[in-house]
């Protein structure tokens, strides 16, 4: 019996040292759980401030965007600008000469009007521009006498 009281005082020592044991790593797995709930709310913060700065992105690429197309516009405004600049120029040029009118209206098609041809497939020209075109071509012709009959004929 006193074997048996031995033993069982042997057991129960072992037990105690295995409960001691188990309730250290009962405590390092709470502070483990504890470092990790601290880390998950660290990176729910970071995933907030990320989600933030991505809406924030995305305004600034709409606003970009937005810039973009005004840029597009005065461009081809401006490149509108040129083109009939340089045209009234070179129909001025044309038609303040010396010559009459077939050979005004072939120094034309050869001089002034490849300043609108060349940039129109790069700019989008609208049927009602290219009207106005014209209307202010037959002007300039009319002003500087360009329609008239030359003697000859």
């Amino acid at each position: 019996m006193r074997r048996q009281l031995v033993t069982m005082r042997g057991q129960l020592v072992t037990m105690r040292r295995q409960l001691v044991t188990m309730r250290r790593q009962l405590g390092t797995m709470r502070g483990q759980l504890v470092t990790m709930r601290r880390q998950l709310v660290t990176m729910r913060g970071q995933l907030g401030t990320m989600r933030r700065q991505l809406v924030t992105m995305r305004r600034q690429l709409v606003t970009m965007r937005g810039q973009l197309g005004t840029m597009r516009r005065q461009l081809v405004t401006m490149r509108g600008q040129l083109v009939t600049m340089m045209r009234q120029l070179r129909l001025r040029q044309v038609l303040k000469g010396q010559l009459d009118g077939k050979n005004k209206i072939q120094a034309l098609n050869t001089y002034a009007l490849p300043v609108i041809r060349y940039p129109a497939a790069i700019i989008p020209w609208p049927l009602k521009e290219i009207q106005a075109t014209d209307i202010k071509t037959r002007k300039l012709l009319t002003m500087h006498e360009g329609f008239t009959l030359s003697p000859e004929s």
